[in-house]
């Protein structure tokens, strides 16, 4: 969820207002899972904010949330044909991120 509204001590994510400490415990970013860093103002209050440490995106998932996400992707690419769970597998060491999105996959017919 894209954090928004962000004061000193808290933000927006979705409808929940979350505070910079419960971010920094237990969540990361949803792009990169890079870990959340606090931005103090240079001097501008209104400047207050978080971002990911790696990419810089406002766009945060909760931990439970993300391991509870490979493991059903571990069970999907489990019930795959085996030629399948190869390509996927030659995919995730080429781009040495996350074994693949849960986004829906185009096949080419």
């Amino acid at each position: 969820m894209i954090a928004t509204e962000f004061t000193r001590y808290d933000c927006q994510i979705g409808k929940k207002c979350i505070s910079y400490k419960k971010l920094l415990r237990g969540y990361r970013c949803n792009i990169c899972g890079g870990k959340i860093v606090e931005f103090p103002p240079n001097g501008d209050v209104s400047e207050w904010h978080v971002a990911c440490g790696k990419c810089h995106g406002v766009n945060f998932i909760h931990d439970y949330e993300m391991k509870r996400q490979e493991l059903e992707a571990q069970e999907v690419v489990a019930g795959l044909p085996v030629e399948l769970q190869e390509e996927i597998g030659k995919t995730a060491i080429r781009s040495q991120t996350r074994l693949f999105s849960l986004s829906p996959v185009e096949l080419e017919i």
